[in-house]
């Protein structure tokens, strides 16, 4: 599976009671893939995401990091409005009701220094990177999930 560059990005345990630190890393997909834009918005009527499998001992997600731009152009909007869903997979497709769907809204966003071609107005866009914290989600280890990210703003956003 093509690996995306917005979801599933990082899960990390994110935010541990000091204000300054993080937790632990549980689960890391790689370094975005900058090769072409996928739409992953309300507007666009897709959700995209990535799939991925927790270990034993580190199975609760307190928070998530991910990569993703804003078309046609890069200026992003002044608030964003994310929702963040995981589903259970089934037979190697995730199940069509989110097992937690979790609307985050506006979250930490910062500029990566990472451009990235769009397939569909072909412009060059900028990248940004996202981190939001989410109420605890244990999920069971060695199950396999599926992580969507979906922005619901005027702009159509992608990875």
């Amino acid at each position: 599976m093509k690996r995306l560059l917005t979801t599933l990005a990082v899960l990390v345990a994110v935010f541990a009671q000091v204000k300054i630190g993080f937790a632990e890393m549980i689960y890391d997909n790689g370094f975005p893939d900058t090769e072409g834009l996928v739409y992953s918005d309300f507007d666009f009527s897709q959700q995209m995401g990535d799939d991925f499998v927790l270990n034993a001992g580190k199975n609760v997600i307190t928070g998530v990091h991910w990569w993703g731009c804003y078309d046609p152009i890069s200026t992003p909007p002044l608030e964003d409005d994310f929702t963040i869903r995981f589903f259970a997979i089934s037979g190697g497709t995730p199940e069509s009701t989110a097992l937690h769907d979790i609307h985050v809204g506006h979250v930490t966003r910062t500029e990566a220094g990472l451009d990235i071609g769009s397939e569909y107005t072909r412009q060059i866009l900028d990248v940004f990177e996202y981190w939001a914290q989410v109420p605890p989600i244990a999920l069971a280890p060695g199950e396999g999930y599926f992580l969507s990210i979906v922005d619901n703003t005027a702009d159509t956003w992608g990875s």
